[in-house]
C-alpha cells in the first residue's frame, strides 16, 4: 500500500497542480475577453455593456493577480529557505540544512498549487 501511494502521489500532486493552473488561466483569458469587449463597446457609446464586461474582466483580474501574488510570494519564501539550507550545509549544520530544505519543498510545492 505505501508503494502505491509514494508512486500515486507525485501524479495526484502534478494533476491538482495542473487544474489549478488551467483555472489561473481561464481567469486570465476571462479578463481579457471582457475587457475587449468593453473596449469595442466604447466607439458606440454603449455604456451598460462597458459596465458589465468592465466589471466581469476585473473579477477575473483579481482572481488571476491573488493566484500570481500567492505563487509570487512562496516561491520568493522557497529562494530565503533554499539559501539558509546552503549556509546550514556550509558550516555542517545538517539538521538546520535538512530542515531549511524541507522548508522550501513546501513552499514549491504552494506555489505549484
Amino acid at each position: 500500500m505505501k508503494i502505491i501511494m509514494k508512486t500515486l502521489a507525485p501524479v495526484l500532486f502534478v494533476s491538482l497542480a495542473s487544474s489549478t493552473a488551467l483555472a489561473d488561466e481561464k481567469n486570465r483569458a476571462m479578463a481579457l475577453e471582457h475587457a475587449a469587449v468593453a473596449a469595442s463597446h466604447a466607439e458606440k457609446g454603449h455604456l451598460t455593456i462597458i459596465l458589465g464586461h468592465s466589471r466581469e474582466a476585473l473579477h477575473h483580474a483579481k482572481l488571476a493577480s491573488e493566484s500570481y501574488h500567492d505563487k509570487h510570494m512562496h516561491m520568493e519564501k522557497a529562494i530565503e529557505q533554499l539559501q539558509e539550507a546552503i549556509d546550514h550545509a556550509n558550516k555542517k549544520h545538517d539538521e538546520l540544512a535538512g530542515k531549511a530544505a524541507h522548508k522550501a519543498m513546501d513552499h514549491i510545492h504552494k506555489a505549484l498549487q
